[in-house]
């Protein structure tokens, strides 16, 4: 018989293979929006199982146990884990979330081995346990965040290495934000210590994290470690008065000690960003320990001249904030003095001597004076007169004394 003739083989047309790939493609969908419908069918199914357990426990193991499994793995599959994650937080905020109800160990009839097991599977951390069966929340990171802030504003070095891991084995490390490649990372506490000594040399330090910390600003490196990163500022009062702002990026990774539970900075990076460090300008510049002294000097000068009229000029002459006085040998009936010619009346009578000496401390110190104004600083202590009066005598008085001084906005 003859043989039937072979016709040639031609490929499929582009239109037969894209109709292939369409085709595909909604199977896959297909596939996929079931697997999830059957996952939220268990889901749901479970957790009328948990309603009806408080009655019949038994009956509630029995059909739980595979029910659990088949959760899970659909949860593994068709859920993302984030998902799983994210929920996790919700439950243990609110101790009403489903996953709670159904994965907690009471009411549930499930054993805390099967927890794990189920754990396990599902690849994310326990809702039911805090803190997430040994992951690490973001209230905890919160909490040893802020200790590590009050730390850093009590201007105490010793609190904030306190905050850094002693484990010999995986000591905390600081990469400074003022540190060198010379330096290098500072790697036990001792070397942490020196670095904030002279970091906290300041008259204030405030630094500012993000108000919050959410799942979104951690990264869990494995059940015991995170890593926290972001932005900050701190702001600086220099013991001069000098304000500045330093713009910094940060990252922290926390580690939790095994014996304690609690977390510790493992590893803190911080460096200054592209802005760095600017000085805030300041309506009124700060009234300085020199200005101070320059000041209390100038009157000892004038009181030491017995000429009223150049003591008098060191007191203020405006008229709206006059200069006060309430004189060391005034008493309640003669008030306070707030003129010139009141104030001048005074010292008429005080230096009438032969010779007149004040000793005030030799120093005039950033602890000896007290802001209380734009402008305005308070100066006080204690403070001797040595008089020598025109019959002979010589008196000793000791005083006490405040002054407050104002920056005349002209001169």
């Amino acid at each position: 018989p003859m043989a039937r003739p072979r016709l040639p083989r031609h490929p499929p047309s582009d239109t037969l293979r894209t109709d292939r790939r369409h085709c595909r493609s909604y199977l896959r969908r297909i596939y996929k929006m079931t697997a999830r419908i059957c996952a939220l069918v268990c889901l749901a199914a479970a957790t009328a199982s948990a309603a009806v357990s408080r009655d019949a426990p038994s009956a509630f193991q029995f059909t739980f146990r595979p029910l659990a499994s088949r959760v899970a793995k659909n949860l593994r599959h068709t859920l993302p884990r984030h998902f799983a994650i994210q929920e996790a937080a919700t439950a243990e905020k609110t101790s009403t979330g489903f996953l709670d109800r159904i994965f907690t160990k009471s009411g549930s009839g499930v054993t805390e081995d099967e927890a794990a097991a189920i754990e396990a599977e599902v690849g994310m951390p326990h809702p039911g346990e805090t803190p997430y069966k040994g992951f690490v929340s973001p209230v905890e990171v919160k909490t040893v965040r802020d200790e590590w802030v009050a730390a850093v504003e009590s201007l105490d070095p010793e609190k904030i290495v306190a905050l850094y891991s002693a484990d010999a084995a995986l000591p905390g490390a600081l990469l400074g934000t003022v540190d060198t490649v010379e330096i290098g990372a500072r790697q036990c506490r001792t070397s942490i210590l020196e670095y904030f000594k002279v970091f906290c040399n300041k008259a204030a330090i405030k630094p500012a994290f993000p108000p919050e910390v959410t799942m979104d600003d951690l990264i869990q490196l494995d059940k015991g470690s995170v890593a926290y990163n972001g932005y900050y500022d701190f702001y600086f009062t220099e013991k001069d008065g000098r304000q500045l702002k330093a713009h910094a990026k940060f990252t922290y990774v926390y580690r939790r000690n095994p014996q304690t539970g609690k977390l510790e900075i493992a590893l803190h990076n911080s460096g200054l960003t592209p802005q760095g460090l600017v000085e805030l300008e300041s309506p009124e510049k700060p009234i300085t320990p020199a200005e101070v002294k320059e000041a209390r000097d100038a009157w000892i000068a004038a009181v030491r001249t017995l000429d009223p009229d150049t003591v008098v000029a060191q007191y203020s002459a405006d008229a709206s904030l006059p200069g006060n006085l309430l004189g060391t040998v005034d008493t309640m009936e003669t008030k306070r003095r707030q003129s010139p010619s009141t104030i001048r009346e005074y010292f008429v009578g005080f230096l009438n001597k032969e010779k007149i000496k004040p000793a005030f401390p030799p120093e005039v110190t950033q602890a000896d004076i007290i802001p209380v104004g734009p402008g305005m600083v308070a100066y006080n202590g204690y403070y001797d007169f040595y008089f020598w009066e025109h019959d002979g005598r010589h008196l000793k008085a000791h005083a006490k004394f405040t002054y407050i001084y104002r920056r005349n906005p002209e001169t």
